[in-house]
Order: C-alpha cells, then structure tokens, then sequence
C-alpha cells in the first residue's frame, strides 16, 4: 500500500516518505478497508438505482420515437409502390400498341383529376 501512494503521488515531494505519514497511512488502512466492505451494499444500491434511470430513460426514448418509426416505414412502402409501379409503366411503354397508347394517353388526366378529387 505504501508502494502505491509512492508511485501515485501528486506532490514532487512524496508524501509518504515521512516516517509519520507511513505510520498514519498504516493505521488508517484497516478502517478504509472496513468502511469499504461495511459500505460495498450501499454502492449497489446506487448502481442498481443509476440502472433502473438509464432503462426508464430508454423506454422512454423508444415511446417517444415509435411515430419516427412509423412514418419511416410508411415512407418505405409508399417508395416501394411508387417504384413497382413506374416499372409497370415502363414496361406498358415497351409492349403497348399504337392504339393502347391512344387510349392510355386520352385517359390519364381523367384519372389524375379523379385522383386528386376528395
């Protein structure tokens, strides 16, 4: 123990090189040790306390970020139904007939206006 506050001393001078403090530093191990085991529940009482906070605190994050997460997904799905259905015009592109073409070009502000309508 000696060793230890030699090696850790802040001062230049070492503060356990006196004859006094190592008598001092010898006497009052026995009480640090017995303070520290009398006192070792106390010391998880608070980190059961300071675990108990940190996982209300992420409860409550993950209550308060669930619409977050909701209108991501919904953002995703809406890309997805978007995409599958530019491929379907495109494919409709590639395979439609002059006269389907006329007919799809003739219907679609009327689909439009009927989409927008509420």
């Amino acid at each position: 123990m000696l060793r230890w506050f030699e090696d850790n001393s802040k001062n230049s001078k070492n503060s356990v090189s006196g004859r006094g403090n190592q008598v001092y530093t010898l006497a009052i191990a026995p009480i640090y040790d017995e303070w520290v085991r009398n006192n070792y529940e106390l010391q998880n009482i608070v980190r059961d306390a300071v675990d108990r906070i940190e996982k209300y605190i992420l409860e409550y994050i993950h209550h308060c970020t669930q619409h977050v997460k909701k209108v991501a997904e919904t953002r995703i799905q809406l890309a997805k139904s978007q995409m599958a259905e530019f491929k379907a015009l495109e494919d409709f592109e590639q395979i439609a007939t002059s006269s389907q073409w006329n007919i799809h070009v003739l219907l679609k502000p009327k689909m439009k206006l009927q989409s927008t309508k509420k």
